[in-house]
């Protein structure tokens, strides 16, 4: 479920990159497209519109954004060890040079509901911004 919720997310925010990247003129255009989620709200932040969104809404739609993608990313890339009624616990390798880590991750379902709610919002807003983009870039 956070996968298929988490999909449409990834899609508004790779097309506002397109759209900043691609159809609008920034002043802060990397050589190459971005790649990474942190590095596509970073150009997303420094180059939207202030009439798109303003600058402390879309702080907080990225803080929420990046809390949220840690949960997704934490039960999709990880193992389930063990669960019950109330929480889940999960392990997830974390490679680095010296090695491969098993980090251990136990989230509470308040915790996994309030992320699968998150989603929708997330949805909701990161449509509008590309929305807005996209007809920003029509008429531009």
């Amino acid at each position: 479920m956070l996968t298929v919720y988490w999909s449409p997310i990834e899609r508004h925010v790779d097309q506002c990159c397109h759209f900043l990247y691609e159809k609008l003129n920034v002043s802060n255009k990397p050589k190459r497209k971005v790649t990474k989620l942190g590095s596509k709200l970073d150009f997303i932040k420094r180059n939207i519109p202030s009439e798109i969104v303003s600058l402390e809404a879309l702080e907080e739609l990225i803080k929420m954004t990046k809390s949220t993608v840690q949960i997704r990313d934490v039960c999709v890339h990880g193992v389930l060890n063990s669960y019950n009624q109330h929480e889940i616990e999960i392990g997830k390798i974390n490679g680095t040079k010296d090695g491969h880590d098993i980090e251990i991750f136990t989230i509470d379902m308040g915790r996994l509901e309030s992320s699968t709610k998150a989603l929708s919002i997330l949805q909701a807003h990161w449509g509008a911004i590309s929305t807005s983009l996209y007809s920003t870039s029509r008429n531009g």
